[in-house]
Order: C-alpha cells, then structure tokens, then sequence
C-alpha cells in the first residue's frame, strides 16, 4: 500500500513524523501477509465436499477419528462405490472398495489435482505380464495405453476387479501384453510443487525417478 512520508517541517515534529511512517509501514506488511495467507488458501487443495458432489474417477481424502484415507469415487454397474487407495489405518494392505454408507459423517476434501505416479526402477515393472498375474494394488496399463487399479472387495472369492483411473469405472481387460507397476505414490499440487500424499507398498521408498501415469 502506497503511503506518503511527513514533511520535516511537519508541525507535529520529526519523532512523531517518524512513528507514523513506521507505523504506516507495519500496516503495509501485514496487509501484505494477509494478501499472501489467502493466496495460499486458494492454492492448497483443501476444498471440502459432500460425496454427492464427487464425479466417478475424482480423487477425495477424508477424515474420521483419527484416520486418513485417499480415496477415488468409482462406479460399479451402475452404482456408486469408494476405491480406498490408501490409508493410515494398522489394517490397511491394498486398495480395496467400501460402500458409501461407511463414509458416516466423515470430513470429505477434494484432491482435484491429484495424479498417479509409478516408479521407473525396473524392480517395480513387469511388461509383456498376461491378465491373470495382476494383484490388488497394481497400477496396469493396456497396450490401448489405458490405466487400470486393481482392487480388493470384501468378498476375495470375487478375484481383484480393476478399475479405470481416468474415468473411475469398472473396466474388463480384454488382451495380454500388459505392463504392471508394482509401486506407484499418489501426488498433488500444493503452489508450484507436487507433493506425496501416499504410496503403495505404504513404506516402499521410490526414489530412483518416476513416471506419471495420469494427469487431470
């Protein structure tokens, strides 16, 4: 905020001159601080929301107790489902599906600018792999390039049905020849950076380079 200095020969003297221009100047700076503290709330991917209002194949965290989970809206012939990609619970293995009706009064966050990231490191990639050797928590791509999850559901008698990232429907893979990543993290944007939210195996360290598999 512009502000003028007094005169020297200001009536009301050069001390007083001199706190009013100090004065003036913390005015300025905490105007300034505040300006920034709003930007950064704008930028943060903190946006709260009902589950209603979440599309099929949008990332959302919520909140209950004192657990986390990053979830993806999925939808299931025809009905609405929760991909649970990661969580902070002890019991927590492997992305795995739950009914809406288990949100309960959770905390809902949108995470709009989420996206997959798998690991380059040979270690962690099986290529030319047929339909059956996938498990749940491998990211699975096509040789149409189409990204897949496979996930858990609570009857394992059902096998590990996969779901498509982009859209968040149920998806049949129809060839072999598949590329498996057996180590991806889930990252978003926060300002000009993207940062870790998870990772699957949930203590697997990824650092020898990434691939990013989806960008919304």
């Amino acid at each position: 905020m512009p502000f003028e200095e007094s005169s020297p020969t200001d009536a009301t003297g050069p001390r007083k001159s001199s706190r009013l221009i100090r004065f003036q100047r913390r005015i300025t700076q905490i105007r300034f601080e505040k300006a920034k503290e709003a930007e950064l709330k704008v930028e943060l991917p903190r946006e709260r929301t009902s589950f209603s209002h979440i599309n099929a194949g949008e990332y959302f965290s919520f909140t209950r107790e004192l657990m986390t989970a990053v979830c993806m809206k999925v939808e299931l012939l025809s009905s609405d489902s929760i991909a649970v990609l990661y969580s902070d619970s002890n019991d927590w293995t492997a992305p795995h599906l739950i009914a809406p009706v288990e949100l309960g009064r959770s905390i809902l966050h949108l995470l709009p600018s989420a996206v997959f990231v798998v690991s380059s490191d040979e270690k962690y990639i099986r290529a030319g792999a047929t339909r059956h050797e996938h498990a749940p928590g491998f990211l699975i791509r096509t040789p149409a390039s189409q990204m897949l999850i496979a996930v858990q559901t609570p009857q394992r008698e059902h096998g590990a049905p996969v779901i498509d990232v982009e859209t968040g429907k149920l998806s049949g893979i129809e060839s072999d020849n598949l590329t498996l990543f057996t180590s991806w993290r889930i990252v978003t944007k926060v300002l000009d950076r993207y940062e870790t939210l998870c990772s699957f195996p949930p203590k697997s360290a990824n650092t020898s380079g990434d691939l990013a598999t989806r960008k919304r």
